[in-house]
């Protein structure tokens, strides 16, 4: 039984020495944009997951087993994800503003620095 995810498709290229002695300020922000969810209900045995003629050796030939138990999804959101980046080596407060700002959804108008 195999689960899998994928994440990113792309290094995110964040340069931790800078960010470390100061010099740059990185953020990371996940935007969801949820359009549906599907659910199941869990039933009272599990057993009623798997059709009367599914035996056990037939889950265990597919890699079924004590180690690697059988898995229920039993909810799946469907959407998008965006991953921004920001970067600065800016001291500014306006940056730090502007940053808070877009992590809340605010607007952000800029000044002349």
């Amino acid at each position: 039984l195999n689960v899998n995810a994928k994440y990113l498709d792309n290094a995110l290229n964040i340069d931790f020495n800078a960010v470390a002695n100061g010099e740059k300020k990185v953020m990371v922000a996940a935007y969801k944009q949820i359009f549906y969810t599907v659910s199941a209900e869990l039933p009272n045995n599990p057993s009623d997951l798997f059709d009367n003629s599914v035996t056990f050796d037939e889950l265990t030939r597919k890699g079924v087993s004590k180690a690697a138990p059988p898995v229920m999804v039993s909810n799946v959101a469907y959407g998008r994800t965006v991953y921004v980046k920001l970067e600065t080596s800016s001291k500014s407060k306006d940056v730090q503003a502007a940053f808070k700002a877009l992590i809340k959804n605010q607007s952000v108008e800029a000044s002349g620095q």
